[in-house]
């Protein structure tokens, strides 16, 4: 089975450095194939003969003994994802917005309240199975936005961002796994 490999708030800021071609590597060694990423944000495609909970644990395992720091990461089989993808509203593909930021679920979260209270005037939402689809119109409706205001929730420590374009490059990629 195919499955996108997301990581959460990896070489930032010189911070938790993770070379994506030791990853690839190492996810390799670990019996998995065609593995690839795409730059260099901790976004991996990969097939594997587990299934999803013996994935998880076996990435998990290989973290801990790689890594001396934390590394949340989300797990979405290839299939889910680009169904996801597929089914996303019309405007979310529209090219009128000043920014597009997709918020991934990590495990066992599924809390969109931040989002649900919010009044988002100049903003567009939609939550999907695996993420939050949130797109702001002007750079001004941006500094005031629902996303904004929740960098400092418990919320924002509970997804991994990517953009449009990495959104989009993901599916492009993932079309033979």
């Amino acid at each position: 089975m195919g499955y996108i490999l997301l990581l959460r708030a990896i070489n930032v800021g010189g911070r938790n450095r993770v070379v994506m071609a030791e990853l690839k590597q190492q996810l390799a060694d670990l019996g998995f194939t065609q593995v690839i990423s795409y730059i260099n944000s901790g976004n991996l495609i990969f097939n594997s003969t587990l299934d999803r909970h013996q994935t998880r644990h076996t990435i998990q395992n290989m973290f801990q003994d790689f890594y001396d720091f934390e590394l949340p990461f989300a797990l979405i089989s290839v299939t889910d994802f680009r169904q996801e993808y597929e089914n996303l509203p019309d405007w979310w593909f529209l090219d009128n917005f000043y920014r597009q930021n997709i918020l991934f679920f990590l495990p066992a979260y599924f809390d969109t309240k931040p989002f649900e209270l919010m009044e988002p005037a100049g903003e567009r939402i939609h939550f999907g199975n695996l993420a939050v689809y949130w797109a702001v119109l002007d750079e001004m409706t941006y500094k005031r936005s629902s996303y904004v205001k929740i960098t400092g929730d418990a919320f924002y420590k509970q997804v991994t961002i990517r953009n449009l374009n990495t959104l989009k490059k993901l599916y492009e990629l993932s079309e033979n796994y």
